[in-house]
């Protein structure tokens, strides 16, 4: 791989437990030779009704996207990617020279309706945004890896 990926990560809240605090230190830690991460934090906004909430949320995190940006938001309702497909999405919009920005909602999730480039489903099950940021991470390490043919991806 040629290009080094640019990656931001848009959560809301800071990951509070100590398990996934550790995993997102230990891959952010392996990735950093790799690709450029960079995670914006966004403030909770667990004070307002859900239907506001997540427009504010949505409004945030559209108004710190580059211009350049792909973007891909985590949802359970979204495409199902292998990790090679993954990899290969890591790899184009790398080549395309794209910021590739993964946006994990909150506890209510993301605006259903919002503009995005590809919804992903890391599961079919709900998961934590920590834990949702965790394997978001190790996906990332894979797919890099697998496009560098490391032996860490063994399918």
């Amino acid at each position: 791989m040629a290009v080094k990926p640019r990656i931001k990560i848009f959560i809301t809240g800071k990951p509070s437990h100590q398990f996934s605090r550790a995993a997102i230190e230990e891959f952010t830690d392996k990735l950093k030779n790799f690709a450029e991460i960079e995670f914006v934090i966004l403030k909770e906004k667990s004070n307002l009704d859900e239907k506001t909430r997540l427009k504010k949320e949505a409004e945030e995190v559209y108004s710190r996207l580059p211009e350049n940006s792909f973007i891909a938001v985590l949802d359970e309702r979204g495409n199902n990617l292998n990790s090679l497909q993954f990899s290969q999405l890591i790899k184009l919009k790398s080549e395309e020279n794209k910021v590739i920005c993964f946006v994990i909602g909150s506890d209510v999730g993301f605006l259903a309706d919002a503009e995005c480039d590809i919804k992903i489903s890391l599961s079919s099950l709900v998961l934590s945004h920590e834990v949702a940021l965790t394997v978001l991470l190790e996906q990332i390490y894979r797919s890099i890896m697998i496009i560098r043919g490391h032996p860490y991806h063994r399918a």
